[in-house]
Parts: C-alpha cells; structure tokens; sequence
C-alpha cells in the first residue's frame, strides 16, 4: 500500500539529492518498525514535497488515520527530521 504524505521543510536539500532514504517513523509515543521511502518533488514551493512510501510494516494502520503528525527521522542520525501530516 502507497500512502502520499506532504512535508514541510526549511532543510529538504541533503534529502532529495537521495533517491531513498532508510527511515523510522515516529508516531506519538510509539515506533513503527524502520522503513524505506522513495519520493518525487511535485509543489515548485522548495519548502514542500510530496513524499509517497510502502508502508510495508507492521503497524502500517496506523498511518491511515488522517491529519495526525508524526516524524521521520533518518536512522543514520543526519539529515533533517520531517514533520509531516496525512494529506
């Protein structure tokens, strides 16, 4: 399952220059198992970017309720943690 996801970033350069990223999803208080992501940049707003990924994890449910936040953070600890929301 593809789920499209819209971020917002002051930081976006270093991630995109990637074609995917391996991430974990923070979510509340709980973590989702790790994941890999792909994306294609679709707003010309440099600050946005639509990110769809395969939620091919456990407690992939999760992420199917709407207008909840959460945060992906690279897992080798560079890069910027994006703040996103269910679009």
């Amino acid at each position: 399952m593809w789920k499209m996801i819209t971020f917002r970033s002051e930081n976006m350069g270093l991630l995109l220059m990637a074609k995917e990223v391996d991430f974990e999803v923070e979510y509340r208080e709980e973590y989702i198992t790790s994941i890999t992501i792909s994306w294609s940049i679709i707003s010309t707003d440099p600050y946005v970017t639509e990110i769809e990924f395969l939620t091919s994890y456990s407690r992939s449910q999760v992420l199917g309720i709407v207008n909840n936040n959460y945060m992906l953070k690279p897992k080798n600890g560079l890069g910027p943690k994006l703040v996103g929301i269910l679009g």
